[in-house]
């Protein structure tokens, strides 16, 4: 029956095309597919008549695909015909552009820019076998296949909290990963970092917490930060897409945090574990609120949370300078939020590297808040190792590519000095 429809479409766009002055009516393709639904993706070429009829320049036979659905995983038989042009894949009957409208048709509203280093179909892991989002294949320690767009929100704009967005350019669909910042640290001194897992195909968002001015007094605990950070991840389901004008998928997204940062994304899935299935710390500490004091620890006892886990440490994070006190002491760091942790989750240590050396390079006005912990011999090569591992952590779980796992376990994938470990 569907060899038919095919055949009966064929013949009849062989006719258009043949007819040098005829015009396919808003009638006529109503009555293509009958009632059997046969044809669901139809290629629209630029020629759209403002009435919304299709010139007999718009369609020509290689620009019409038939989906058999014979296929048990959806993908398109080699017997159909193909094209070389971009098309706008339709998923149900009930999408089928309505021709018939008097409104006029734009091409940007009906056509996807598929670049080479796109793959739309992932693995069903966590994603559940969702389709569409962006998929890169670059090496995680150089940079990705997309240009990055940073965009600033404010609380002007209505967010809970001020906040800077990577916005990947050329494609329009992608995971997303929220980036919480370390103690009295402004967000954008992990710009570097960020724009590099932007540059993978993830649309970052690092929202600024509280007024970065070196000042401990006056600045919220963990669990109060916490529930702003949830308050303004509500907010941003609703809004984020029309902020960055592509299709930013919130439910594959992913929680990271740096130092105290760390602390707070492990706080939200504590109250909600449904926010990701994939949280990362960046030497993460689990600190008591500073002076003051009089935080209770959560990577004391198991977390039993159904996460995927990535724990980053650094060597000298339990090293203190001078009067100061150490920076990610013993007891209280990545190693207790490893232990902490279900299966599945991976933890690297940077052997040479201190606390802060994710950071830029330029760090303005920061003060003591970035020269009071023990730094490594530069920060370059260890805000390349973690924006890599964070990298290759998001693109297995939220892109489902499970060859980023070697970069997750192998240690001599790494550009500096690392332990591994996983369970």
């Amino acid at each position: 029956m569907k060899r038919g429809i095919a055949f009966f479409i064929m013949t009849f766009a062989i006719h258009i095309v043949g007819c040098s002055e005829s015009t396919l009516t808003n009638e006529d393709i109503s009555n293509i597919g009958g009632d059997t639904g046969g044809i669901t993706d139809i290629y629209q070429s630029d020629i759209i008549s403002d009435k919304g009829e299709i010139t007999d320049d718009a369609i020509e036979i290689e620009d019409i695909i038939i989906d058999t659905n014979e296929s048990k995983d959806g993908d398109l038989q080699k017997d159909i015909l193909t094209t070389d042009e971009q098309i706008f894949d339709v998923e149900e009957k009930s999408d089928i552009l309505d021709i018939g409208s008097e409104d006029t048709i734009e091409k940007d509203a009906i056509t996807t820019d598929i670049s080479n280093d796109v793959i739309t179909d992932v693995e069903e892991r966590d994603t559940g076998g969702l389709h569409g989002i962006y998929k890169s294949n670059s090496d995680p320690y150089s940079k990705g296949g997309l240009s990055v767009k940073s965009l600033s929100i404010t609380t002007k704009d209505g967010s809970p909290v001020d906040a800077t967005i990577y916005v990947p350019q050329g494609y329009n669909e992608f995971a997303v990963v929220v980036f919480q910042h370390g103690f009295l640290v402004n967000n954008i001194f992990y710009s570097d970092m960020l724009e590099h897992i932007a540059s993978h195909g993830f649309v970052v968002v690092a929202p600024q917490m509280y007024k970065a001015d070196g000042i401990p007094l006056g600045k919220p605990k963990t669990p109060e930060e916490a529930d702003k950070a949830i308050e303004f991840y509500n907010w941003l389901k609703n809004n984020i897409n029309n902020i960055t004008k592509v299709n930013c998928r919130i439910d594959l997204l992913g929680l990271a945090g740096h130092s105290r940062g760390g602390k707070v994304v492990w706080t939200i899935l504590l109250k909600d574990s449904g926010w990701s299935k994939a949280v990362a710390g960046v030497d993460p500490v689990d600190g008591t609120g500073g002076p003051l004091g009089g935080e209770s620890r959560i990577a004391d006892k198991p977390f039993n949370l159904n996460v995927t886990s990535l724990i980053i440490g650094t060597g000298l994070g339990p090293e203190s300078v001078g009067l100061n006190p150490a920076c990610a002491p013993d007891g209280d760091n990545h190693i207790q939020f490893y232990n902490a942790s279900s299966s599945p989750a991976y933890h690297s240590v940077a052997v040479d590297y201190g606390h802060m050396d994710m950071l830029n390079d330029s760090t303005p006005n920061c003060g003591m808040v970035c020269t009071s912990c023990k730094a490594g011999p530069d920060r370059a090569n260890m805000r390349k190792y973690t924006g890599a591992q964070l990298t290759a952590f998001f693109r297995y779980t939220l892109q489902g590519d499970n060859q980023m796992l070697d970069i997750l376990t192998n240690e001599s994938k790494a550009n500096i000095k690392v332990t591994m470990e996983h369970k």
